[in-house]
Order: structure tokens, then sequence, then C-alpha cells
């Protein structure tokens, strides 16, 4: 369990370099880190250096700057107990977090390497190996097909109407025509056809590596909670320094002993600083990852998890997404004076010309099994740019063209007459939700790039189906119920995408436009019409990019593709998701990953994504809520002329008490599917400080309350007492608040947990106050009845201050 831990959250902090795919996998397959010995310098200088970046990431903060300057100055001037009671703690988490992060490292890729790059390396002897992309070498030739993106800076051996695309490296959406010869870069995507290549550079020497080497190596992908949190941190570190330079002046002048200063600055900066915030936010969103691993769906990124929950727009791909990727063949219609078998012996030519490795090419070739009619001269290979593919054959000194693509891209180039109006009415009788395929003939000597001028002859129509996948529709439903708008790209006929879009019950399928129509509109059309608009078809890759980054515009906006026409939209994305079996380059860029090729695997991550930032906005409100008690406790103790009333020792107790057993807590409600958050368009900083800040407001009263009546009737130790008893009853209060404020489940067993968690707080507190090396480990005394009764009105008084700030707030939908 630990194990798979590691690995969840390390899968959530970034991404690994290709590297490590080997040596990780051997790590794990080994389970003893530090017995192993890497065979390759190189590996074990990127291991060191990996560390290093982690440790110091860990370490160096400001505001662990700020404690270790405190605890410099505490051993400096002789309080030794105290810098020790405190170093215990805040090293002991450091070196927690440096140590997970460190043995997580490694854990990597055992999830990672379910969707690591591996290519088929050709030997000389023409067998094929399937190895990953770190063992591949200098002059290793590999074999790469459709959807495949090249790994190493490479020349081609072979190629088979090869297109690639460079969009990846440079941002044009064209692709271009490969020869025998040219070199390829790592990052190109085969678009079309297939080569054989010979590796020039392993990936590390590549271009694409040298370009993207500094963002993998120095940059995290943090969520937009873990960015909420890291600036509340940020400001609570200037603002720490501001509270200690004011300390240090004030001491100055009211003559306070240098260790005095030293204590309060040390106390003050235990509380106001949110230490382990960042760790306890991320271990959920790693048990988020090991969890919907469980259920065939991988998170690759660290806010994959958390981003599931925000999706306003759902854009997906139709065939291999909402549909089966495999199509079936359901019927052949014939034109008119060409014979079965001569049809079926021209389709076989042209696949076999073409190199088309594409899903539906493969079902029309298993369906037609017939001999070639002759030798392809030359081939030109479908692309969804194109949206046709074209060889030319010469048979009985004839030279013609056969053409294959979809009726609506053909049809307008159809030679007027009989075979227009065939073609046209073989379409118009097609059932909804069925896929034309034709072929055509051409009288002309090489395959046109455009059709443009071409007359065109049927020859043949195959009528294919993709099957929707199972749980579509009610996948479809769950989206569309919480307010998501979902539409479909596609490059598909409109009549196609449309009766496929209402089978999965998507709403107003009816509302379609086409990619061509798309392209002529002005920014003025895209702002008007674009929301119309539900089922765009015959979209080419590029626009699918173009028409995401509008879709952002309106709200978070994810991807869900599977072929290489996706990739680039699903780059684009504010969160891309991709099916296992499908393209490679599209599964390498998607930060969600579906194992089980299963849309319906969505709906479960979603809910969980949801129980997630419901239980991050409560951990991260017990952090708030603590600082802004500290922090206004400190500015009335200081307005009525005494110190800060909480010594270091005491903040240890508090620390455990309102941040570390509520944190369990809440993971265990993470587990069992408890506190799913409440429905708001806010961001999480808005939706979590109103309430944190205004409670730590209502509590500081009660607090001071209780500071004021110690420092009137007991002893200056006992004052530090009772002032931490009544932070960590009103810390309690809100807590139990703050777990109906933030989320919507009320259920009985929530309260219960509640209610358990409250006894066993009480009763490690009274263990506490009873064992005599705790009571000089957290530097307080025992209480008596009438203090018990004290505390038991103030945390009385503060639950009614907390009901009245739910029924003003809560009203309105914090």
């Amino acid at each position: 369990m630990l194990h798979e831990w590691l690995g969840a959250l390390a899968v959530t902090i970034a991404r690994a370099p290709f590297s490590f795919h080997t040596f990780s996998l051997y790590v794990l397959n080994s389970g003893d880190f530090a017995s192993y010995t890497i065979g390759v310098t190189q590996s074990t200088q990127r291991m060191w250096r990996d560390i290093a970046l982690i440790s110091f990431r860990s370490v160096a903060t400001l505001s662990n700057a700020i404690i270790f300057v405190v605890l410099g100055l505490l051993f400096f001037y002789g309080e030794v107990q105290t810098a020790l009671f405190l170093s215990v703690a805040v090293v002991a988490g450091v070196l927690i977090g440096v140590v997970n992060d460190v043995r997580a490292r490694f854990a990597l890729e055992k999830l990672q390497l379910l969707t690591a790059s591996s290519y088929n390396r050709v030997t000389k002897s023409g067998i094929s190996q399937r190895v990953y992309v770190e063992a591949l070498q200098v002059n290793d030739r590999i074999l790469l097909v459709l959807g495949d993106q090249v790994p190493c800076d490479s020349t081609l051996v072979e190629a088979h109407t090869l297109e690639i695309s460079q969009a990846l490296l440079t941002g044009e959406s064209d692709s271009f025509a490969k020869k025998e010869g040219d070199t390829v870069l790592a990052g190109n995507i085969i678009v079309a056809g297939w080569c054989i290549a010979r590796i020039n550079t392993v990936y590390a020497d590549s271009e694409l590596s040298k370009m993207t080497s500094a963002i993998k190596r120095y940059s995290i992908n943090v969520s937009p909670i873990q960015n909420s949190i890291q600036t509340v941190i940020t400001y609570s570190g200037y603002g720490i320094l501001a509270l200690l330079a004011f300390v240090v002046a004030r001491g100055q002048y009211l003559h306070e002993s240098k260790v005095d200063i030293i204590q309060t600055a040390a106390a003050l900066t235990s509380t106001l600083v949110p230490q382990g915030l960042i760790v306890a936010v991320t271990i959920l969103f790693a048990y988020g990852a090991i969890r919907m691993y469980r259920d065939h769906v991988l998170m690759q990124d660290v806010n994959a998890t958390e981003k599931l929950g925000h999706i306003k727009n759902l854009c997906i791909d139709k065939t291999g997404t909402l549909t089966e990727n495999i199509p079936t063949v359901r019927s052949m219609h014939v034109f008119d004076g060409i014979t079965r078998n001569e049809a079926l012996a021209l389709t076989a030519t042209y696949i076999k010309g073409s190199g088309d490795s594409s899903h539906t090419v493969r079902v029309i070739a298993a369906y037609a099994r017939a001999s070639i009619a002759s030798e392809v001269i030359r081939s030109l290979p479908f692309t969804s740019q194109r949206q046709f593919g074209a060889v030319t054959l010469q048979r009985d000194e004839k030279i013609f063209a056969l053409i294959m693509g979809g009726p609506d891209t053909l049809l307008a180039h159809m030679e007027p007459g009989l075979g227009r109006d065939w073609l046209q009415n073989i379409a118009s009788a097609s059932e909804p939700g069925k896929r034309l395929v034709c072929l055509a003939r051409a009288e002309v000597v090489v395959p046109p790039d455009v059709l443009r001028g071409v007359a065109l002859t049927p020859i043949v129509v195959f009528e294919l189906e993709n099957a929707l996948r199972e749980g579509t529709r009610d996948t479809i439903d769950f989206f569309q119920k919480r307010g998501v708008r979902v539409r479909v790209i596609s490059g598909d006929s409109p009549e196609t995408v449309r009766a496929i879009a209402a089978q999965a019950g998507i709403h107003h399928s009816e509302s379609s436009v086409v990619g061509s129509v798309i392209e002529q509109w002005s920014e003025k059309d895209f702002t008007e019409k674009l929301d119309y608009y539900t089922v765009f078809a015959r979209v080419r890759p590029e626009l699918k990019e173009k028409l995401i980054e509008r879709f952002k515009k309106q709200g978070f906006t994810a991807m869900v593709g599977d072929g290489a026409n996706d990739a680039l939209a699903i780059k684009t994305a504010d969160l891309g998701i991709a099916m296992f079996e499908g393209a490679t380059a599209t599964r390498q860029l998607a930060s969600v990953v579906l194992m089980n090729n299963s849309f319906s695997s969505l709906p479960r991550g979603i809910n969980l994504a949801d129980t997630i930032i419901g239980n991050a906005a409560i951990i991260s409100s017990l952090y708030f809520f603590e600082m802004g008690v500290g922090a206004l406790l400190f500015v009335v103790a200081t307005l009525l002329g005494y110190s800060y009333p909480l010594s270091p020792q005491n903040i240890i107790l508090l620390n455990y008490c309102t941040v570390g057993l509520p944190g369990m807590v809440t993971f265990f409600w993470t587990m069992r599917g408890i506190g799913r958050v409440r429905v708001s368009s806010k961001s999480f900083l808005a939706r979590v400080l109103p309430f944190a800040l205004y409670s730590a407001l209502a509590a500081s009263v009660v607090v001071v309350g209780v500071f004021m009546y110690a420092l009137m009737h007991h002893t200056q130790a006992h004052v530090h007492t009772l002032t931490l008893l009544s932070f960590i009853l009103v810390s309690w209060v809100f807590f139990c608040a703050a777990s109906f404020v933030y989320t919507q489940s009320n259920r009985r067993s929530q309260v219960e947990l509640l209610l358990l968690f409250g006894a066993v707080e009480l009763l490690i507190v009274y263990l506490f106050f009873h064992i005599s090396f705790a009571l000089s480990f957290f530097n307080i005394t025992p209480v008596s009845l009438s203090d018990t009764a004290l505390l038991s009105m103030s945390g009385i008084l503060f639950a009614g201050l907390e009901y009245i700030l739910i029924k003003m707030l809560y009203e309105k939908n914090i």
C-alpha cells in the first residue's frame, strides 16, 4: 500500500524524464531502493541531480528559512530545550517530505510505464522487437506507423506514402510528405503511411529533448488548488517577516530579553506559517491517482484529479470515444457496370498501394479479401486535412487514379449524371449513424493533391458502423446533469456525427456545422455563433485546436480523443483525456489516460474529484483558520500590552490537535467517498477564505476572552495553558462547521466520525495533562474544574457564533 501511495504521489508531482523508464522498472521489481547500483554513469548522475532538486525544493522555502533562523537563535541564546522541542517537529516534517519525494521519484514509473513510449525495433534479419524509447541506440532501426510520435532524430530508410506533422515542434498545422533519405525530428507525428527510420541521436540528444529538458527538469505542473495555497504561503511568509520585524522592534522598545523576543518569534512563525498544507493536499491528490488507477483511469499530472471536478465544457471525438474504435462493414454498394469482384480487386489495390493503416481501411481490407488489380505507380495517403487518399495505377496500358473518401467529400466532384445521382441516393438512403466510404475513379496520371477540376466516377461504397460504447449514454447524462456542455468534434460527415450524438443522448445534437463553414467565420462570427452549435463535423486537426481555444474562454474545457488528429486539441485543452488504445502521441500528451478505453470511467473519477476538492477545502480552511486566530490573538495581545500568549512548545500540541488529527479524518472521509464539494463557480480561495477568516475573527473573541480571564486569575504558565486549550476547542468546533459549509455530505457517518474525533482528541489532551513528560514537553499545567467549566462555556459560545455565521453566509452559497 505504501509503495502504491508513493507511486501515485510521484505521478501527481511531475512527469518523469524518459531516461528513467528502465531503471525505475528495475528498482520497482527489486523492492529495496538503498541496495541498488546503477550500471550507467549518466543515469546515476541524473538520479542524484533529481534527489538534489527534490531536497532543495522541499527545504529552500521562505517559511523554512524563517523557522531555521529562529531555531538557530534559540540555540545561540541558550534556550536549548525549547529549540530541541521545536526542531523535532520542524525537521521531522521536512525530512518526511524529502524522503517521501525521493522514494516516490523511483516509484514514479510503476504507473507511467503503462503509457510509456515503446517502439518496434527492426533487426537486420527483419525480426521486430518491442522496446522502450530509452533502450534505443544510435543506428537502431524502428518501425513507425500511423499515430506514432518520432522518438529520436532519425533518417528514413524506407518510407511508404509517409506524411508527418511538425505541429508539436513548430506549431504548423500542415502535414509534410517525406521520402527515403529525409530526416525526421523527435516529436514529429506520423499522420499518414508508415516508415522504417534509422536513429541518428538518442532521445537525450534530440532537438525535442534540448527544447524541453529545462522545463521537464525544473518545473512542476501545480494544480489550481496548490497554486492558491502557494499564493497564501508566499504572502504569509512576507507577513511573517513584517511581524518579526515588529516583534524585534517592540521587544527592544520594551527592553524585553532577547530570549523572550526569539520565543515569541518562534511561536508566531509556527502558528502563522501553514507548514505541511501543500503536502496534505498533494496526498489527497495522490490518493485520487491511485484510487482512479484501480478504476482503470491513469492520472499523469498532479492537476488531473482536481481538474476532473472543474469541467464545464466537454469536447468529444466521435470514433473511438463515443463509439467503438473498430468499425464493421454492414453492406457494400457497387456502381452499375462494375462487377463485385472487380470492385473488391480495385479496393484491395488502393489499400495495398496507399499504405493506409487506419482502423477503417483495415476493416475494409479484411472485408474485401481480393487480389490486387495491378501495381500502383504513385500514391497519396489519406490525411485528416485532405480528407481523401489516392493512388495511380496502370492497367491495359491505361493510367488512372483511385480515390477514397467520404461521399460528402467526393460528391461535388462526381461527373454529372448517373454516377452523381447514384452516390447521392446511396448517401440519402443510408441509416443515421452509419459511415460511408466511397472508392472512385479519375482519369488522371498522378494522384491529385486537391480534387478541384477532377472528374470522378464512383466504383463502390462501403457502409460501416461503429457501435456506441457501452455506458456512453449514462456518462453523457451524468455530465449534462452537472451542467456540463457536451460537444462532439469529428472529422466525419455531419449526418453521421449528428446521428451518433443523438444516440448518445447529447442535448441539441441537431445543431451542427461543418469545418468548411467555420473556416470562413470572422472573429465576430465566432463570438456570436459558436455557442449555438453542438456538433462540429468535417473538422480538420488544426481547426479542432482553434475550437478548443475558443471553448476555453467560455469555461474549463476538457477534450477526449484517441487519434493522432486529436493530439493538438488534447494538448491545447485545459484537461486532455486519451484512450489507451489510441495513438501514441495522443496518449503521451494527455493528462488522463483511460486504460480500459471506456468513456464511462469518468463519472467515478469526477465524483472522487469532488470529494477530494471538498476535503482539500476543509483541511486548507483549518490552516487558514489557525493562521487567522493566531494573527488576531497576537494583534489584540500586543494592543493590550502583553506578549504573545503561546510558547513554541504549545504550538506543537496546537498543530497536532488543530490540523494533524483533523487531517487524518479528512483523509478517511476521502477514502469513504464522504465530503463532496458544494457546487460553486467561485475560485478555491474565494470559497475557502471568507468563512475561515470570519470564523477566525469570531474565535479570536472567545480565545482573547479566555486569555484575559486567565491573566486576571492565574500565573503566566497557566495563561499559556488556558489560551492553548481554548484555541484547540474553537478549532474543533470550526472543523465541524467547515465540514458542513464546504461539502454537501451530511451523512450520519460523517456526524458520527466528528463526534468520535472529538472524543479521541479530548482523550488525548486528557492523557497529556496527566503525563509528567507531556506537561514538560508541551509547557502546560494541569487545569481545575472551574477552568474546565470556563472552557466548556467558551466552546458553547463559539458554537453559537458559528451557527449565526453559517446562517448569514451559507445561505448565500459560500
